[in-house]
C-alpha cells in the first residue's frame, strides 16, 4: 500500500464502529465491541463487519453466523461454567468461551475509491441483509450448517446431538474433534463430554 492508502484505510477503520452502530440502531440490533448481535426466541445471530486491504485493494467484509442459545449453555455446563448462562447475552458474541455459530452468509465488497461514502453504503447493505437473515432465520439454518465441511463444527455437532439425546452420534462426532479445544482449568470440554456420553451409553 502507498502511504496515502494507509492513511485512507486508517480513516475507514476509525469511522467503521460509528457507522455500523448507526445502521444497527435503525433495526434495534445490538452492538458489542466489533460484533452485532440479536436474539430471536432460542436463536442467537451475530454479524462481523470489517475493512482491510489486500494487494492494494480495499475490501469491506461481512460474516453472519447463527446458533441456538443452548449451544453455549451445554458447552458451558461441560466446562463447569454454568454461571455464564446468566451473564449478559453479549457474552455469547464476544466471550472467550462462547462457541461461534455456523456461517450463513459471507461477502466481500471492493471499495474502489477507499471512500467513507462507499463504506457507509456497503455497511447499510450489510446491516439490512443481517436484519433480513434475522427475520427469516430458523434452527434449520444452524443444523444444516453443521455439515458444511468445517472441521471446527465437530464440537458443535456433538453438542447438537446431546441436545437431541442422540448420544451414539454425539460420541462419534466428538471423537473426530482434533482442534479448537476449550479448557477451563483442568477441565477439557472434549474429555468432559466423552465421559458423559460413555456414562449415558453404559460404557463408563
Amino acid at each position: 500500500m502507498t502511504r496515502e492508502q494507509q492513511r485512507m484505510l486508517r480513516e475507514l477503520n476509525a469511522a467503521l464502529p460509528k457507522l455500523v452502530k448507526e445502521e444497527a440502531s435503525k433495526y434495534k440490533i445490538k452492538k458489542r465491541d466489533y460484533m452485532l448481535y440479536f436474539v430471536k426466541g432460542e436463536l442467537f445471530f451475530d454479524c462481523h463487519i470489517s475493512v482491510s486491504a489486500i494487494n492494494n485493494t480495499c475490501l469491506c467484509s461481512v460474516t453472519e453466523k447463527i446458533k441456538p442459545l443452548w449451544l453455549d449453555d451445554i458447552h458451558w455446563k461441560f466446562l463447569g461454567m454454568e454461571s455464564n448462562s446468566k451473564q449478559p447475552v453479549s457474552l455469547r458474541a464476544v466471550g472467550a468461551f462462547a462457541l461461534f455459530g455456523v456461517t450463513v452468509f459471507e461477502k466481500r465488497t471492493e471499495l474502489k475509491n477507499w471512500s467513507l461514502d462507499e463504506l457507509k453504503e456497503t455497511i447499510a447493505e450489510y446491516v439490512a441483509h443481517f436484519h433480513k437473515s434475522i427475520e427469516e432465520g430458523t434452527i434449520d439454518d444452524f443444523v444444516n450448517g453443521l455439515d458444511d465441511g468445517n472441521s471446527s463444527n465437530d464440537l458443535k455437532k456433538a453438542i447438537y446431538y446431546i441436545h437431541e439425546e442422540r448420544y451414539r452420534e454425539a460420541l462419534d462426532a466428538i471423537g473426530k474433534e482434533q482442534k479448537f479445544n476449550y479448557i477451563n482449568g483442568c477441565i477439557d470440554v472434549k474429555d468432559s463430554i466423552r465421559k458423559f456420553l460413555k456414562e449415558q451409553l453404559g460404557q463408563a
